[in-house]
């Protein structure tokens, strides 16, 4: 637990110092900041000085639910032809919105045909108050579908002069008066001035633009926001920004004046053509009504029909009267048929039935005499016999009888024949009429149905006309107006001062911070100790070498209060600190000072880090171990440098006091030059002699530092590296290369170099790990007391 509130301490301080460099890393160059912000200021009040004002319009209405039979086709609503198309709100917006919609309001405005007057810097517009008027002699889509700019230039209220200006080239000026004709490009034009106006415009010039009007209807249509003001209202807000406040308003009211008469012109023209559809429908039905009628009177005609029910009631009356008329014939003919059978039989004198229904009167007397007759004969047998005379004659009236009764029977049944005949086809011909009825009856009711049919519809159509004729009367618009077009507040929408003025500041400050930005992400260098403590954690960096303002003054001065003298001041006391924590090692006096590629200062840090020693009365040599390129040279003036390192190292006859030099009289400081370039200088560093000479020097002097070879370029650092107790390695502010920082790793984890630490040199004051970031002078400098903050040096990671 305890090493997990470590790791998260470490890991807070490590966020902590990582928001400190970035900070500071943009801190140091608030000068800029500050510069172009207030660039940005200034411009932005240039900006806000020249840039015409918008203000705001707005409108409210809201959506009218159409319930009148104006509306599309409502007049067929019971049908359920038609569903109900109430258009949605987003639907209305769309229509509202229309490009011929807007096309309308810029032609009812006159949108397309701006003046413009020229101000001291800017040109303003006119709207409703122009001083002149143009009209063109050319029609109205000439116009419109054209694109003109012309100046007239007022010398008078009489006179003016007019141009154009076509593809960028101003055409030549020509003089006219007010009311003559001009050719311009678009045709004839008159120019008439307002006479209250004019006088006030004399001297200056009006520019005219003459724009399409479907690219003004474009534009307009880009800057005018119309959308509901909550989901489920139909309440919609119209906005639009102009910079001048009467136009704005114009510009919305027109657009609801035009949407509201397009939409009754639409409504008006749909009840117009159902009204005319209704007119066709009613005449067509009509023609159709009275062909109908007519087929119902054909049809009746050629039936002799009055009334089918009636007629059906008579025929089946009729039938029912025939038929029981047929029975008695029939009854009366079988009667008269079994008298006849009688009457035929010879010899016989038998009663015969009487009164049975006969309908011939004579035979029911012949037949009641024959049974007066066949009694008394009867009666006369009872007391006599058939030869009386009196029965013979009986007999004889008898037999007379019977004749007479026969032939009547006869002339009854050929009668009665005749009769049933004649029932029988009147049955016939009342039974078809009875079963033609149904017939006749679907035949009839299908043209009654059609007639039905017709005059139902025929009568729906004329109720249905009047009710269009009555909704066109009263057709509504589909909007009601809850606002008029007013301008919502006299503090201009934009330029907004203040978003202006901050936008100025942010991106003022921007631009620094993206050059800066930009120029440490291209940055491959090194810049200070934080840079160098980011890769080398657990190597100790002693010191920052200020960067030098005087080229000149390359080295320190006895009682020196610099930067830079403190800097070797700090950079002397962290090496002691360091060589203390090594003071039993063997050559720990011997510091070697190297570094990756040449030109980062090891020869300039060399001398004046043995200077700084010197001065405090350490006893330091200083040799020149870079027998390539030597870089101590350019430190001493008067000082031979042809016998050296090298000449020690080739000739064995000479001694290391014969190569040592004093460099001043009154500090302990001496010198071995590097001495001439060899010809074979890695072979001549290998020799058993300058193992010698470490020894000799290591126990005579205090300090011992030696200005070696670049590392990285040349092997000879690493060839003697083993005779260094510790080994200073240069980088170089702006200089050194982070990529090249791979290097010095490797030697450090491959214990390459002795007791490796590492300097930074060339660093910018503003830069320093501390002094420059929390910008502490220098104690005892010429600045005021008042502002010496407190100074804090280096501690070393060991």
């Amino acid at each position: 637990m305890q090493l997990n509130g470590e790791i998260r301490t470490a890991l807070k301080k490590r966020e902590t110092n990582e928001v400190r460099d970035f900070v500071f890393k943009y801190k140091k160059h608030w000068k800029w900041f500050v510069l172009s912000a207030a660039i940005g200021v200034i411009l932005a009040f240039v900006y806000l000085r020249y840039t015409i004002p918008k203000y705001a319009a707005t409108a409210s209405v809201m959506l009218l639910e159409d319930k009148t039979s104006s509306s599309q086709m409502t007049a067929f609503s019971d049908l359920n032809i038609f569903s109900n198309n109430m258009r949605k709100v987003q639907d209305e917006i769309e229509v509202m919105t229309s490009r011929d919609v807007f096309i309308e309001t810029v032609d009812k405005l006159d949108l397309n045909i701006q003046y413009y007057t020229q101000g001291r810097v800017i040109k303003v517009e006119k709207y409703n108050n122009y001083p002149i008027t143009l009209n063109f002699i050319a029609s109205d889509s000439i116009i419109n579908n054209s694109k003109l700019t012309a100046y007239i230039e007022v010398l008078s209220v009489n006179d003016f002069n007019y141009w154009e200006e076509k593809e960028g080239n101003q055409l030549p000026k020509k003089k006219y008066s007010f009311g003559n004709k001009i050719n311009s490009s678009l045709g004839d034009l008159l120019i008439t001035p307002s006479l209250d106006k004019i006088n006030s415009y004399i001297g200056a010039t009006i520019e005219v633009n003459i724009t399409p009007v479907t690219t003004v209807a474009q534009n307009l249509k880009r800057n005018i926001n119309v959308l509901p003001i909550d989901v489920e209202s139909n309440v919609i807000q119209i906005l639009y920004n102009d910079v001048i406040k009467e136009k704005a308003i114009d510009v919305i009211n027109t657009l609801i004046e035009t949407y509201n008469d397009n939409s009754l012109e639409e409504k008006s023209l749909v009840s117009k053509q159902t009204t005319e559809f209704l007119n066709k429908r009613i005449d067509l039905i009509a023609a159709d009504l009275a062909d109908v009628d007519n087929v119902a009177e054909r049809f009746k005609t050629g039936n002799k029909l009055t009334n089918i029910a009636a007629d059906a009631d008579i025929y089946l009356s009729s039938s029912s009267a025939n038929e029981q008329e047929m029975v008695v014939t029939g009854t009366e003919l079988s009667m008269v048929n079994y008298m006849k059978e009688s009457v035929s039989q010879r010899g016989t004198y038998e009663t015969m039935p009487a009164n049975i229904g006969l309908s011939d009167p004579g035979i029911n007397n012949i037949t009641t005499k024959y049974n007066e007759l066949v009694i008394e004969r009867q009666r006369l047998l009872k007391s006599s016999n058939e030869k009386n005379p009196v029965v013979v004659n009986l007999d004889q009236q008898l037999d007379g009888l019977k004749e007479s009764m026969s032939q009547s029977l006869n002339n009854l049944g050929n009668t009665l024949n005749i009769k049933y005949q004649s029932l029988s086809d009147q049955a016939a011909r009342i039974n078809s009429k009875i079963y033609s009825v149904p017939g006749q009856e679907r035949e009839l009711r299908d043209i009654q149905r059609q007639q039905q049919i017709k005059e139902s519809l025929y009568l729906y159509l004329l109720e249905k006309r009047e009710e269009t004729e009555i909704a066109t009367a009263s057709v509504s618009p589909n909007i009601k107006v809850i606002d008029n077009a007013y301008i919502v507040s006299d503090t201009p929408v934009s330029p907004k001062k203040k978003i202006v003025y901050l936008a100025a500041i942010v991106l003022g400050m921007l631009v620094p911070f993206s050059v800066i930005r930009i120029k440490h992400l291209l940055d491959n260098k090194i810049h200070n100790k934080e840079d160098l403590l980011k890769l080398f954690r657990d190597v100790p960096i002693i010191g920052e070498i200020p960067k030098i303002e005087d080229k000149n003054e390359k080295t320190i001065k006895t009682n020196d209060r610099s930067v830079l003298a403190e800097s070797f001041r700090l950079l002397r006391t962290n090496l002691d600190y360091v060589m203390r924590k090594q003071k039993d090692k063997k050559l720990n006096n011997i510091i070697f000072v190297t570094s990756t590629i040449n030109g980062e200062g090891k020869s300039f840090v060399s001398y004046n880090l043995g200077l700084t020693l010197a001065y405090s009365n350490k006893k330091t040599l200083l040799i020149g171990g870079d027998i390539r390129n030597p870089g101590l040279n350019l430190f001493l003036n008067g000082i031979p440098a042809n016998i050296g390192l090298t000449e020690y190292l080739q000739k064995p006859d000479l001694k290391v006091a014969d190569i040592i030099n004093p460099v001043y009289n009154d500090i302990p400081l001496d010198i071995i030059l590097s001495g001439k370039i060899p010809p074979n200088p890695a072979e001549l560093l290998m020799s058993n002699r300058l193992e010698e000479l470490f020894d000799i020097v290591s126990d005579n002097y205090d300090y011992v530092i030696v200005d070696t070879a670049p590392a990285m370029l040349v092997t000879d650092t690493l060839l003697i590296s083993k005779y260094a107790g510790n080994t200073v390695y240069i980088t170089r502010a702006e200089y050194t290369d982070k990529r090249m920082l791979d290097y010095p790793r490797e030697l450090f984890d491959d214990n390459k170099l002795n007791g490796m630490m590492m300097v930074i040199n060339d660093v910018d004051t503003s830069n320093f790990s501390y002094g420059g970031r929390y910008g502490y002078g220098y104690y005892g400098t010429n600045r005021k007391a008042k502002r010496v903050k407190r100074r804090r040096f280096d501690k070393v990671k060991i």
